[in-house]
C-alpha cells in the first residue's frame, strides 16, 4: 500500500517506564535496512515500487539455482570480485520477513555535507533463502517488498555525524537514524501503547465477533487503516471524511475506541489496562503512537491488527462485491475496465434512477481493491460551476483582499502526484450540466490519456505555474440522458472521453434476488412495459431505473403503491405532457 508519510514499529525503550503493564509473550523487532537504488536515470525507483520488489545486481547472472545449497551460495557470493560487491549479497542474505527497508541515495554538498536522499520506505514480506528471485528485465537478484510509502518528492537528511552512506545496502543499528528515517516522529511523551502483546490469530478472531468490533468499531478502525502507514491524526481524517462530520472540529471517536479496548481487554483476559501518569489509557490498545513535533497525536494502528485485517481481506472490494452491487454482467465490467484503463476518462450515461453515481464509486472500489475514500473525489458540475472553482482563480482572503486558490481538481491531482504507484479517481456527477468550456481551459488538452504527465504541463492561465494531469488519475462522469434542458456534450472533450451506456437492471438475476418484496415480479412486469411503451415513444436514454426498488428493508405494499403513484406517475407525467392518450395508458398499468 503506497502513500505519503510513515509511523515505523520501533519501540522506544526509554520510556518503558512511563507505562503500568502486565503481559505475557512478545515479539522480536525488525532490522532496519537502506537499500541502493543506484543512478536517478536508472529509474529503479520506479521499478521497484511498481513490482513491489528490492534487489541487487553487480553484473552477476542468475544464481539462485544455488539458494537450495547455502553453502555453494556463499562460496559464489566469495569468489566476486569487488568487496562492495561481496558485501552487499552478504546483508542481502540476512533480510528477514518483517523487517523495514528504506530506498536511498548518498551525496555530498559543496558544503562537504553528506545527506541522506530517502525515497520509500517498506517492508520486506519473505525471507531471502524462500522468496529470492533473479528478474531477467532488470538483471537483479530481488525478494518481495510492501513499498507502503513512495515519497514525491524525496526526502533529505542530514546524517549523524555526517557519515556518508554510499554502500548499496546498510543494516541500522543506530537509534537516531531509525527514528529519523523510518518513524519521521518525535516522541517527547513516548511511543504509547508498545506494549500489548495481541497476536494476529487473536485480532483475526475479534475482527469476526460483531460483539467485540461493532459497526461503529469497524467503521472507525477502516478509516485508520486506509490512511498511509495505517496512521492519521484526527484532523487528517476530519478533511478526508470531511463529509461525514460536516459540524465537528474533532473526529467523535473517544468512547468508540474507549469502548472496543475494554471488550479487546475483557476477551484476551491477561491484560491488565495500561496506565500513563496514573490514568488509564484506554485508547492505546487497538493504536499505538506519538505525538508529532507539532504535539498532535498520531494515532497508529498496531502492526498485528493490520495483518489480520489483511489476511481476512476485510476491507477489500473485489470483483464479485462489485457485480452483486451494481447489477452488471462481468462481461461489461471487464470492457468497462479495459476502455477505463485504454482512455483515462469515461462517462457514465443513462436515464435517472439506474445508479450510475452509485456505480462510479463502486467501480473505483473495485479497481481499488478497497473503500480508500483518500483516493477518491466526487463533485457535482451546475451552471454556475467555474474554471476558478475547479483548476485555480482568485478567492477573498482576510482583510479584504484576493488570493489566487487552486481548485478542487488541481488540489487532488497534486494528492495524486505525491502516490504515483496508486490509481486516484474523479468523479463528475451531472458532468453535461456545467459549461464544460468554461470550467476545463487549458485542461481539454490535459486530458487525453496520451497527454498525462509531466513531460505535457502547461502553464495556469492565473499562477502561471505550469500543470499537469498524473497518468495515475481516473476521471468518471455521470451524463443524464433524459432531462431535456442538458446541452449535449461538446465534440472536443467527446473525443477525449469513452461513453458507457447504463440500463436499468431489472432483468439482472442479482437485483431480482435482493429486491424484497413479496410481488416482486409483478412490478418488473409493469415496469418493462413501461419501458418497451417509454423506448418506442421517446428513446431508451428516457427508461425508468432500478434504484428506486433498492433498498435494504423489505418493501411493504404500500411502500410499492407510494413510489408508484408519487416518482414513477410524475416521472410519466413529465414524459408524456404532449401526448395525453400515452399518458393514459402508461397510468393506467400502475398499481
Amino acid at each position: 500500500m503506497l502513500g505519503e508519510g510513515i509511523m515505523g514499529s520501533v519501540v522506544i525503550d526509554k520510556y518503558k517506564d512511563e507505562f503500568n503493564a502486565v503481559s505475557k509473550g512478545g515479539t522480536t523487532a525488525p532490522t532496519h535496512w537502506l537499500g541502493g537504488t543506484g543512478d536517478e536515470e536508472l529509474g529503479r525507483v520506479r521499478i521497484f515500487t511498481e513490482k513491489e520488489i528490492f534487489g541487487i545486481a553487480f553484473g552477476q547472472e542468475d544464481m539462485t539455482d544455488f539458494l537450495s545449497d547455502m553453502p555453494k551460495f556463499k562460496e559464489q557470493i566469495s569468489n566476486m570480485s569487488k568487496a562492495s560487491a561481496r558485501n552487499a549479497f552478504e546483508y542481502f542474505l540476512q533480510m528477514k520477513a518483517g523487517d523495514k527497508i528504506a530506498l536511498k541515495s548518498a551525496f555530498a554538498t559543496r558544503k562537504s555535507e553528506n545527506l541522506l536522499r530517502i525515497k520509500a520506505i517498506g517492508t520486506i514480506l519473505e525471507d531471502v533463502e524462500s522468496s529470492c528471485f533473479y528478474d531477467d528485465e532488470i538483471k537483479h537478484h530481488v525478494i518481495p517488498v510492501d513499498w507502503e510509502v513512495v515519497l514525491d518528492p524525496y526526502k533529505d537528511y542530514n546524517t549523524p555525524d555526517n557519515k556518508y552512506y554510499g554502500n548499496t545496502i546498510y543494516k541500522l543499528d543506530n537509534r537516531e537514524m531509525i527514528e529519523m528515517i523510518f518513524n519521521n516522529k518525535s516522541y517527547p511523551n513516548g511511543n504509547f501503547g508498545s506494549e500489548i502483546d495481541i497476536s494476529v490469530d487473536e485480532w483475526k478472531e475479534m475482527l469476526k465477533d460483531e460483539k467485540i468490533f461493532d459497526r461503529n468499531s469497524t467503521d472507525m478502525i477502516q478509516k485508520w487503516y486506509f490512511q498511509p502507514g495505517h496512521q492519521a491524526t484526527n484532523s487528517e481524517i476530519l478533511e478526508i471524511y470531511r463529509d461525514e462530520y460536516p459540524l465537528h472540529s474533532d473526529i467523535p471517536f473517544d468512547e468508540t475506541v474507549r469502548a472496543l479496548s475494554k471488550r479487546i481487554l475483557e476477551y484476551i483476559g491477561r491484560l491488565d489496562m495500561l496506565k500513563i501518569n496514573g490514568e488509564k489509557a484506554y485508547w492505546i490498545v487497538p493504536v499505538q503512537g506519538g505525538r508529532d513535533t507539532s504535539d498532535v497525536f498520531v494515532w497508529k494502528l498496531r502492526d498485528e491488527l493490520v495483518r489480520a485485517i489483511k489476511e481476512l481481506n476485510l476491507f477489500s472490494y473485489s470483483v464479485d462485491d462489485f457485480l452483486s452491487d451494481v447489477y452488471m454482467d462481468s462481461e461489461k465490467y471487464d470492457n468497462i475496465i479495459t476502455l477505463l484503463n485504454r482512455k483515462k476518462n469515461i462517462i457514465f450515461q443513462g436515464s435517472p434512477g439506474v445508479g450510475k453515481s452509485y456505480l462510479a464509486k463502486k467501480l473505483a472500489y473495485s479497481m481499488l481493491d478497497g473503500e480508500d475514500k483518500r483516493k477518491i473525489e466526487m463533485v457535482q458540475f451546475h451552471p454556475s460551476y467555474s474554471y476558478e472553482d475547479f483548476i485555480e482563480g482568485f478567492r477573498p482572503i482576510e482583510n479584504g483582499q484576493f488570493a489566487i486558490k487552486k481548485g478542487v481538481f488541481h488540489k487532488f491531482c497534486e494528492r495524486a502526484k505525491k502516490d504515483k504507484a496508486n490509481k486516484y479517481f474523479f468523479i463528475i456527477d451531472e458532468i453535461n450540466r456545467g459549461n464544460l468550456s468554461k470550467i476545463m481551459g487549458e485542461l481539454m488538452l490535459l486530458l487525453e490519456h496520451d497527454k498525462r504527465g509531466e513531460e505535457f504541463a502547461i502553464p495556469l492561465a492565473y499562477s502561471g505555474d505550469r500543470f499537469y494531469v498524473p497518468k495515475n488519475v481516473y476521471i468518471i462522469g455521470m451524463m443524464n440522458t433524459a432531462d431535456r434542458s442538458l446541452a449535449m456534450i461538446d465534440y472536443a472533450l467527446r473525443r477525449r472521453f469513452g461513453f458507457v451506456s447504463i440500463e436499468p437492471a431489472f432483468s439482472n438475476e442479482n437485483f431480482k434476488t435482493n429486491f424484497k418484496y413479496d410481488k416482486s415480479s409483478e412490478v418488473i412486469e409493469i415496469i418493462n412495459k413501461l419501458n418497451a411503451l417509454i423506448i418506442n415513444a421517446l428513446g431508451s436514454g428516457y427508461q425508468i431505473g432500478h434504484s428506486y426498488f433498492c433498498s435494504n428493508e423489505p418493501f411493504t405494499e404500500q411502500d410499492i403503491k407510494n413510489i408508484f403513484s408519487y416518482e414513477i406517475a410524475e416521472l410519466l407525467r413529465e414524459y408524456f405532457f404532449d401526448d395525453d392518450s400515452k399518458l393514459e395508458e402508461a397510468l393506467g398499468w400502475l398499481p
